[in-house]
């Protein structure tokens, strides 16, 4: 008898729970965060170019510029003008650019490649966009270019990495 009591108790307790529901604002709050419309990535992809190689990159904003990288592990930073840093690409790439003002050094890994000296920056309207452009020299000519679009997005990086006569480009999709 005492287990049939003991039974219908917890059956009764289980119905009353079943209609009941739990509320908290701040677990509310944390799964918005996941009902949010996703942003799709195509609309934001760039498209890296590097001597034979290409991939999809994805642009992040960091503290000393613009991070792009993809799932390859393909990396670059870029601080606005300058790509600074490059790895991956397809190789065990790593390479550093960096500019005192006076000169660019370029390195790879901890080894010394370069160096080469360039001009300011120039600007060109042309065709609604602004062209900017550097001409640099060291072991041979080159200009580097940055394309901005007529809303102020730059939408083109074309930049000596290594010292060469080859470019990464950096292209919006």
């Amino acid at each position: 008898m005492i287990n049939f009591k003991r039974c219908c108790l917890i059956l009764l307790w289980s119905f009353t729970l079943a209609g009941c529901s739990i509320q908290s604002s701040q677990l509310n709050a944390v799964m918005g965060l996941f009902d949010q419309a996703e942003v799709p990535f195509d609309t934001n992809s760039w498209v890296v170019e590097f001597g034979d190689y290409n991939a999809l990159v994805y642009p992040l904003a960091v503290d000393n510029g613009t991070l792009f990288s993809n799932q390859f592990g393909d990396v670059i930073l870029f601080d606005g003008w300058t790509v600074r840093e490059v790895s991956g690409l397809g190789h065990r790439l790593r390479l550093g650019i960096a500019d005192d003002g006076d000169a660019r050094r370029y390195m790879y890994g901890n080894r010394f490649v370069a160096q080469h000296q360039c001009d300011a920056w120039q600007s060109e309207q042309q065709s609604g966009m602004i062209r900017f452009s550097e001409f640099c020299w060291g072991q041979s000519q080159y200009t580097n270019m940055i394309q901005v679009g007529d809303k102020g997005q730059i939408s083109l990086i074309m930049q000596n990495i290594d010292g060469s006569n080859q470019y990464l480009t950096l292209r919006k999709k």
